[in-house]
């Protein structure tokens, strides 16, 4: 962040407010993100690049999202049929804005139109399901996702807190295992991990008196 202010005093690139609003919302303050977010709705042209209306878009949706900028988001998508990147925020700002049910639309397109972008779709695909709370329809597509990529961290992480929620204690177990080996992770799985033990335990001792 002080590396970006620090070029925002010797360029106007209007790329610059876009990333430390980014920042902003990253590091969870929000009050920031929104000031940085209107600098660079000021700044970045309207008539721009496909990058600008990207960053624009991106930076909409962090105060709102309604009618014209869904509308916006389709007809940019329309717009750049080689760029699966506006299908992928876009389905993004719809989980942010608590709309997962409209998220299959631009997850179709974006199944059908890059299909070399099969792990990412099945990542916001996997998302979609947690926000909608269909835990059904969410453990039968980790389980696939998990047959195709069998080392996809992401996947085996869910794979361990649904095996938990469903008191599978030895899948549990054996899946926060493999995740703890990711350190980007490790602390969650280890809490998994735990988790799982000790359930394990506390059911096994009722069923070994039986």
């Amino acid at each position: 962040r002080l590396l970006l202010e620090k070029v925002r005093t010797m360029s106007s690139d209007p790329a610059i407010p876009y990333h430390l609003a980014e920042l902003g919302f990253a590091r969870e303050d929000a009050a920031e993100g929104r000031r940085w977010a209107q600098t660079g709705l000021a700044e970045l042209p309207k008539d721009g690049t496909p990058a600008d209306h990207l960053m624009r878009l991106r930076l909409r949706s962090r105060f709102s999202y309604d009618d014209a900028l869904h509308k916006d988001y389709a007809a940019q998508a329309e717009r750049n049929p080689n760029n699966p990147e506006f299908l992928v925020d876009w389905v993004s700002a719809l989980h942010r804005a608590g709309a997962a049910e409209e998220a299959g639309e631009p997850l179709a397109l974006l199944r059908e139109r890059f299909p070399e972008r099969d792990l990412e779709t099945r990542r916001l695909e996997a998302e979609r399901f947690r926000r909608l709370g269909d835990d059904g329809a969410r453990r039968a597509h980790i389980a696939r996702s998990l047959a195709l990529y069998p080392e996809e961290p992401d996947f085996i992480y869910a794979h361990a807190e649904d095996s938990l929620r469903g008191k599978r204690w030895g899948r549990a177990e054996a899946a926060a295992t493999r995740r703890s080996s990711f350190p980007s992770s490790a602390v969650a799985a280890d809490e998994i991990l735990l988790d799982a033990r000790s359930g394990g335990r506390t059911h096994a001792g009722p069923s070994l008196r039986w």
